[in-house]
């Protein structure tokens, strides 16, 4: 290892801190521009509970898996897995508790 010449000379130990905050600042870089594709959009016209809405769903590549983020009128409400689980939740101001299981189903058949 090539400690660093300067006027003040640091420790070796210094040296390995200076090199770990580099990469771990890369990293973290590299996280912040790794972007999601989005493969395509679905809009979906539902009657829920005698009010007609309408969803649309956006499916994105996120390198590892595949996602679907459900938008109900411009509003983002939940997100869910391939498999249909949901991964992340944002429904509550949108959609009553007592809607959210019909709505599930709904977008399940056509995902």
């Amino acid at each position: 290892m090539i400690l660093h010449q300067s006027r003040c000379p640091i420790t070796a130990m210094q040296q390995i801190l200076r090199l770990r905050t580099r990469r771990k600042a890369k990293w973290i870089a590299h996280a912040k521009n790794k972007t999601m594709q989005e493969l395509r959009s679905v809009g979906i016209k539902y009657e829920l509970k005698g009010k007609m809405v309408t969803f649309n769903i956006k499916e994105k590549d996120m390198d590892d898996s595949i996602n679907y983020e459900v938008y109900l009128d411009d509003h983002y409400i939940l997100t869910l897995s391939k498999e249909g689980e949901i991964v992340f939740n944002n429904s509550s101001p949108y959609l009553d508790a007592s809607e959210l299981p019909e709505a599930i189903e709904e977008l399940k058949k056509n995902i």
